[in-house]
């Protein structure tokens, strides 16, 4: 395997997750090989692209199972069923996340505003 082959076996590698001890190990070369060529430009531009796509990636199963995780915890509050101590844990729980999502919401509409306002004065 010539030198260019091996690096690309190496980033393609990391990309997957593999770390840099383990490449060096299956390469027969030396981990300062390997991050010398994980230090190229190019290469860190497609490690932060694949770290993105992975984040994005549990960001939506986040998303998805959020609305069946809230629903669920609604539903305890008003289970008359359940122990009180767990329906108010509940509640805490619906309110908290509310009042962080409402804190969320007008944090991002402020720092838009201010953002535009930025753009109109350098603009001008």
């Amino acid at each position: 395997m010539t030198k260019r082959d091996q690096k690309g076996t190496a980033i393609a590698l990391y990309l997957q997750g593999e770390r840099v001890v383990d490449i060096a190990r299956q390469l027969g070369v030396t981990e300062r090989a390997v991050h010398r060529w994980l230090s190229d430009t190019g290469v860190r531009e497609q490690v932060r692209q694949a770290h993105d796509a992975a984040i994005s990636r549990m960001l939506a199963r986040s998303v998805e199972s959020a609305e069946d995780a809230s629903s669920f915890v609604a539903g305890l509050v008003i289970d008359e069923t359940a122990p009180l101590a767990l329906r108010l844990q509940a509640a805490r729980t619906v309110m908290g996340t509310a009042l962080r999502l409402l804190e969320t919401y007008d944090i991002v509409d402020r720092v838009q505003r201010l953002e535009a306002q930025a753009t109109s004065y350098t603009d001008k």
